[in-house]
């Protein structure tokens, strides 16, 4: 048994101004905030926020002749991010382990063990800002009060305090709920390794902000909001060796996931997200991966006007009346009223499917290589970095090189145009939907070692010298910085949307390591 505890608190003070002189240019006196225009005078901070985690925590386990394992867990947790009627919950765990070839009747040749596991446990999540229960007053709010000293006019702005956000004292830990099962092998003189888990996770009373209407003045409280399921497959295989001088070792992991919402927790029937110019690209909705691409659909280029006329109703009507040659067809998805929100489809999932890696490690006559490689596959990302590209207002990526320029161009980038009636650019669609599938050489590291019987006459028994690179390149399709944008913002209906994101560095390591 046991038991933690943990407390934090801090303040924060921040002050800015505006319109610093030019006199302050490689003068350091006047490097001071007093130095700006006081009319832009910014501050802030943040009181004494404080944060405790306090659980107890209990183990049972047994083991009978190393072929027969069983364990069971329980832990207690408590947060101050919850009221006190549910800072409280208790999450236990229970597993199962037979060691098959310790059994007296396992004689299978070159296959030196088998272990079968099977797994159940829950564990809670609490992280949320603290205080999310209730509400903090804040003094950045304006109030238009009374009249000018002219007599017209509006009256004069007066700062005042407001409860930041609305209240939802109801909630509670978000939990999650795992089974797992697995098998771990071994063969060849344990040479060879390997592992298979199968697993299904469910979580429920997800921690989450939904949007709300900007008419109540509020920020929205932290509601639990549905539930959500992954299911997938771990698979691990290592092997290693000594061919002549050579020791040669290389080990994988390949993993599928399936995520898809199960339950919208009594709210509407789906939550929208992902905002980009004003409009959102996300949803979390029954049946789908939590934050899908609800996007419009592009079905290609319009070569001509015959083709635009042609795209109609059967009374006659225009599906895309604003189009020109050049422009992207959209899909009618509902074959009425035109173009419009009710078009929009499931485009895809900001999460992948496969995640793999591979770690190939060798050694000879004191020379040792390292190379790390990591990917992803099956998800995609949209990338809000186009948003005003076809507006002339910012460089083009090269790839805007195929453009549409004239019929007969077999492209699915539309031609540029400043005005963009058919909204080819600023429409929320799949145009901006990525591949975002990636190789990536993680770290590559070579070293060499000096023999000890040169060492040791200096008092060093072990000398080596390396070179290593991390990030050292990525093979992907995706033309910007960096596809592993993951959620910038924290809030997991943006998980998928490029902002921006600055890259990871490449950064290169010369080193020396000495023991004595």
């Amino acid at each position: 048994m046991g038991t933690t505890a943990s407390r934090s608190e801090g303040e924060s003070l921040n002050g800015s101004r505006q319109n610093i002189p030019l006199e302050a240019v490689g003068n350091p006196n006047y490097w001071y905030i007093n130095s700006g225009d006081v009319n832009t005078v910014v501050n802030g901070g943040t009181g004494n926020v404080r944060h405790s985690l306090f659980s107890i925590f209990g183990r049972v386990s047994y083991n009978y002749a190393e072929r027969y394992m069983c364990e069971f867990v329980l832990r207690r947790d408590g947060s101050s991010n919850f009221s006190p009627s549910n800072r409280y919950a208790v999450f236990p765990g229970l597993s199962f382990g037979w060691n098959v070839s310790n059994e007296k009747w396992w004689k299978v040749k070159n296959f030196d063990s088998l272990k079968l596991r099977l797994s159940w446990g829950q564990n809670g999540n609490e992280s949320i800002s603290p205080f999310s229960y209730t509400s903090i007053i804040g003094n950045q709010y304006f109030y238009t009060l009374g009249k000018p000293s002219t007599g017209t006019g509006p009256g004069v702005a007066v700062v005042g305090s407001a409860p930041n956000s609305l209240i939802n004292p109801d909630i509670r830990w978000e939990t999650s709920e795992q089974w797992n099962f697995g098998l771990d092998m071994a063969f060849f003189g344990s040479k060879l390794r390997g592992s298979i888990d199968f697993f299904d996770k469910r979580t429920k009373d997800l921690l989450f902000t939904p949007a709300i209407e900007d008419a109540r003045g509020n920020n929205a409280p932290v509601r639990n909001v549905g539930a959500i399921s992954n299911k997938g497959i771990e698979l691990q295989l290592s092997y290693n060796d000594r061919f002549g001088d050579v020791d040669f070792s290389v080990s994988g992991n390949f993993s599928y996931i399936k995520n898809k919402v199960t339950e919208m927790g009594g709210v509407d029937t789906f939550i929208e997200g992902g905002i980009w110019e004003k409009e959102y690209t996300t949803r979390m909705e029954v049946g789908h991966p939590i934050g899908y691409f609800y996007l419009f659909k592009q079905k290609g280029i319009f070569q001509n006007w015959d083709e635009i006329n042609n795209y109609k109703y059967p009374d006659g009507t225009l599906i895309q009346p604003d189009a020109q040659p050049g422009d992207i067809i959209w899909q009618d998805t509902d074959g009425k009223d035109g173009i419009t929100d009710a078009d929009r489809v499931d485009c895809g999932s900001p999460w992948p499917k496969f995640t793999f890696g591979l770690n190939i490690a060798a050694n000879y006559k004191g020379f040792d290589f390292n190379m790390l490689l990591s990917g992803k596959a099956g998800y995609k990302i949209y990338s809000t970095q186009e948003k005003l590209e076809g507006h002339g207002m910012m460089n083009l990526p090269s790839y805007y090189l195929g453009r549409w320029k004239k019929e007969g161009d077999k492209t699915d980038i539309p031609r540029l145009s400043v005005d963009d009636p058919n909204r080819n650019f600023r429409r929320p669609s799949d145009f901006h939907l990525w591949d975002g599938s990636f190789l990536k050489i993680s770290s590559l590291e070579l070293g060499y070692t000096i023999p000890e019987s040169i060492t040791k006459k200096v008092k060093i028994s072990r000398f080596r010298i390396y070179a290593a690179m991390d990030n050292v390149c990525t093979f992907t399709s995706y033309p910007y910085f960096d596809p592993e944008v993951g959620s910038m913002s924290g809030n997991i209906l943006d998980t998928g949307l490029d902002f921006g994101m600055y890259p990871q560095a490449r950064t290169t390591r010369f080193g020396v390591n000495l023991i004595f």
